[in-house]
């Protein structure tokens, strides 16, 4: 089983064109939580037309106010799409995905009193767990040092509790495997 995975993540590997490590700058809006953060992530590329490729991105972001955390990882796929040149230059990359969180934002009731779990003997917390969705618009700089600047806007889903709205700058360096072929 284990040489069946390492074939599988090393053909996988080669698909790559490119990958980027990106940091990023974020602030995150619920309904009573807006905290600035930051994070970083890595956005594969796998080229499958001239101006597009699909976008594979895992990151991982922190915030926290004066009492209250929030830990976000979105797993999103997209599609990445050049607008003027396919090696630079304006994108638009749409994604979606599922967003793995954690905060220690106590729930509360309808009539505003925190929810208590006997069970556990703690209070309920919030969840930031649930189906995201979002977009990613940016450029992409060419030339010896290539880098890439975008903004990100990114939208979680959470069922019975207040939803999350991440927008972010991310800031990239892609560190190319090999030439694009279509």
């Amino acid at each position: 089983m284990q040489k069946k995975l390492f074939v599988l993540s090393i053909s996988l590997f080669l698909l790559v064109s490119s990958t980027h490590a990106q940091i990023e700058g974020a602030y995150l809006k619920s309904k009573e939580f807006s905290a600035f953060g930051f994070g970083a992530s890595l956005n594969f590329s796998f080229p499958v037309t001239e101006y597009g490729s699909i976008t594979a991105d895992a990151a991982a972001y922190f915030f926290k106010d004066d009492i209250d955390q929030i830990v976000m990882i979105p797993l999103v796929l997209g599609y990445r799409y050049m607008l003027q040149d396919p090696e630079g230059g304006f994108y638009v990359e749409p994604n979606a995905g599922y967003n793995i969180g954690y905060t220690d934002i106590q729930k509360e009731g309808p009539d505003g009193v925190l929810i208590y779990d006997p069970v556990t003997g703690t209070y309920e917390e919030q969840q930031a767990k649930g189906f995201t969705a979002g977009m990613t618009v940016g450029y992409g700089f060419t030339g010896k040092i290539a880098f890439n600047v975008g903004l990100r806007y990114q939208h979680v889903f959470v069922a019975d509790d207040p939803s999350h709205n991440l927008f972010s700058l991310r800031f990239s360096h892609p560190l190319t495997f090999k030439r694009k072929e279509y």
